[in-house]
């Protein structure tokens, strides 16, 4: 997928914000990832986030409606 074809706004649902939560020091602040703790699905999914979100200058928004 080419990054640059995501939107500056995107809908996050849960799911994915937990997961942002969790491993959010992985994503953002580039703690190495401990390959025999995680799942490779886990450093595959933190990989794709780091990528998201270094190709983007995103703009944060909440909705009232949920």
């Amino acid at each position: 997928m080419k990054f640059e074809k995501i939107p500056g706004r995107a809908f996050l649902d849960t799911n994915s914000l937990n997961f942002i939560l969790k491993y959010g020091e992985y994503i953002f602040d580039g703690v190495i990832i401990p390959p025999k703790i995680l799942s490779n699905r886990i450093i595959k999914d933190i990989n794709s986030f780091y990528n998201i979100f270094l190709s983007k200058k995103w703009v944060h928004c909440t909705s009232h409606f949920l």
